[in-house]
């Protein structure tokens, strides 16, 4: 359950400062498990492969997501516009 978690973090992050060392922790964890982390494309790469390899392809994985993410994007934004201007014209 998505809300769960964010039950859980709000009491927490209210209690800590913004600079300690258990909150920058958890939030580099966080971080380097989220696709804007090249780490996150890292660990899905072929470990035998020599390191400037793996990330040549980590960094090729990272720019396809975001690209997938754009066309996603662009087509839900004609999908709304297009259906804003049928519904304009059926007045």
């Amino acid at each position: 359950m998505k809300g769960i978690p964010s039950l859980r973090r709000y009491p927490r992050w209210s209690r800590e400062d913004v600079n300690s060392p258990e909150r920058r922790a958890a939030l580099q964890r966080a971080r380097a498990a989220s696709p804007q982390s090249v780490d996150y494309f890292l660990a899905r790469t072929d470990p035998e492969l020599p390191d400037d390899e793996r990330l040549r392809q980590a960094t090729a994985a990272r720019k396809a997501h975001y690209a997938g993410m754009a066309l996603k994007s662009l087509k839900a934004r004609r999908a709304k516009r297009r259906k804003a201007a049928l519904a304009g014209g059926e007045s």
